[in-house]
């Protein structure tokens, strides 16, 4: 035997038992769940680098594993020549082993990424490591010492680094030719 429960539905229908039911179960999750969906899609809305692969064909990158109380002076050394950096295409990201890890990089970066990086390129004894990845991806160089001229003449000797001063010039060129009738 149905029951009828006095609850009205849109359009004067009265529920029955196992549909009133349904529609407080269903109503209850609804309710409950959704902060927990619009925080979800918060944090999706906003950027995050989860790998190196958007970076191919675009930018090169310095990954900083630094020691503890390190990270701060190694950051305004980076910091401090932001403009070759970024004629460059270089994004740098500073990992010290007692803060939070700093990127110039417009995206945050993925905490489950940041995780990946220290496992698999964390140095073992050094009190600094710092790697050199290549526009491929490929790893271009690694040292001990955070030497910005020596990245930055490693980097400048590169063939498709030397192709793109190549480029600009030409287009620097081009653009200040002046063409007439």
């Amino acid at each position: 035997m149905i029951s009828l429960i006095s609850i009205k539905r849109p359009g004067n229908h009265l529920l029955t038992r196992p549909q009133f039911i349904v529609y407080a179960l269903v109503t209850t999750v609804l309710l409950y769940s959704l902060p927990m969906m619009i925080l979800t899609s918060r944090a999706a809305d906003e950027p995050s680098l989860a790998s190196l692969d958007p970076l191919r064909w675009e930018r090169r990158v310095i990954l900083v594993f630094a020691s503890r109380g390190a990270g701060a002076s190694i950051e305004q050394r980076l910091e401090a020549v932001e403009a070759q950096l970024q004629e460059r295409d270089v994004s740098w990201v500073l990992m010290p082993l007692d803060g939070d890890v700093r990127s110039n990089h417009e995206a945050a970066l993925n905490p489950a990424f940041v995780s990946e990086l220290r496992e698999r390129l964390a140095p073992i004894q050094e009190p600094l490591d710092v790697l050199l990845i290549g526009k491929d991806g490929g790893l271009k160089g690694r040292d001990d010492t955070l030497n910005l001229n020596a990245l930055f003449t490693q980097i400048d000797g590169m063939p498709m680094r030397q192709r793109e001063q190549r480029e600009r010039a030409a287009a620097v060129e081009g653009g200040s030719q002046v063409h007439r009738p």
